[in-house]
């Protein structure tokens, strides 16, 4: 397991650090999670079910006014597949794929002004190839808003097969960003991860004896990738599921924690969810318990799929305890759990599929 994930760190240009939010008062992780708590909650990050033809549409404004009545040409597939097509490119970019979460917040947002009368919203919502350029326009904001280098329209451009042109990704661009009002930084699932890993203790001696320091180190290094990568594959399965599109980011960070503590850390679960209450949060609520359901059953799905890739199963199952290996971040001398082990093995076979899926694509300039 250990193997695979630091081929994965090797293929995304990255370090094996985990993002745990570490080195910082727990006061200030505190007040970091509740002041995106309260970005979250406010009417700005709010998403509605714009795939359901039961909400009231209000009147367009006068551009549109001869299109009172739209039907609805998307459905929860076409957004599962653009997310999906979504973390190959930046894979294929290397930029982080916690950019597919904000593109997917940005496009949700956007399409939820569909039944409150904006005009582009409603052409995305009834056209296909609109809600495909809409997707792009928010993955190109995405990435240009929060990576140090830019996104070139003209990457887009080629994809399309010149379906669109540079000044259609700009005019789009305009039409999310103001119907946004320019609320382009909010909170996503893995942003809550991390912080409230950070509010684990650091394990220590107490949970397991150690020879050597360095030995402990690698130890609790290896348990705190095994449990960022659990929640990592959690939240980007959650990205792509419409069902969870309206949800909070919040809730969904506390379901993919609970799911992947009850496998690594099980002893810190209890302390985490104490915390989790005091900040006026509801770990334990009825729509964390649903959002768990769905994300175990996705989960599920994805990782039946590539059990037969026993190759990297295998590298999981190995154990390695060579004393000259000991600085290696892959020496540990403990089996891990066959679904931390299942995690490990849909994040990287993904990526190598989506790699050179998209490869492909790029050489037919295609999109989903």
């Amino acid at each position: 397991m250990a193997r695979a994930a630091a081929a994965y760190y090797q293929q995304h240009d990255a370090t094996p650090e985990v993002p745990i939010i570490r080195g910082i008062e727990a006061s200030e992780v505190v007040d970091r999670i509740l002041a995106m708590r309260r970005q979250e909650e406010s009417d700005a990050y709010q998403v509605a079910d714009y795939l359901s033809s039961s909400l009231p549409m209000a009147s367009p404004s006068r551009e549109d006014e001869l299109d009172l009545e739209f039907e609805i040409d998307i459905d929860p597939a076409c957004r599962s597949k653009m997310a999906e097509w979504f973390y190959q490119l930046v894979d294929f970019c290397r930029v982080d794929r916690d950019n597919v979460a904000t593109a997917m917040s940005y496009l949700d947002r956007f399409l939820s002004l569909a039944h409150s009368g904006n005009c582009s919203a409603r052409r995305c919502v009834g056209d296909r190839q609109e809600y495909q350029l809409a997707a792009m326009t928010c993955l190109y904001l995405a990435v240009n808003l929060t990576e140090t280098r830019e996104m070139d329209p003209s990457l887009l451009v080629e994809l399309s097969h010149g379906k669109y042109a540079k000044s259609d990704f700009v005019t789009m661009a305009e039409h999310i960003t103001f119907g946004l009002g320019w609320r382009l930084n909010g909170p996503t699932n893995m942003g809550f991860v991390n912080h409230f890993l950070g509010l684990l203790p650091p394990q220590d001696a107490k949970t397991a004896v150690y020879e050597f320091e360095c030995c402990r180190r690698l130890a609790s290094a290896r348990d705190d990738a095994a449990l960022h990568d659990l929640c990592r594959v959690q939240a980007e399965l959650a990205v792509s599921d419409y069902r969870l599109a309206s949800s909070r980011p919040s809730d969904v960070a506390v379901a993919a924690a609970r799911n992947a503590m009850e496998q690594v850390r099980p002893q810190d679960l209890p302390a985490l969810l104490r915390s989790l209450e005091a900040m006026g949060m509801e770990p334990l609520s009825r729509e964390v318990d649903g959002i768990r359901s769905i994300l175990k059953s996705v989960f599920a799905s994805n990782a039946d799929g590539l059990r037969q890739v026993t190759s990297l199963v295998r590298l999981g199952e190995q154990e390695t305890s060579a004393p000259e290996d000991y600085h290696q971040p892959h020496v540990t001398d403990m089996k891990c759990s066959s679904i931390t082990n299942s995690a490990r093995c849909v994040t990287e076979v993904t990526h190598i599929q989506n790699r050179d899926k998209l490869r492909r694509e790029i050489g037919e300039g295609a999109t989903p």
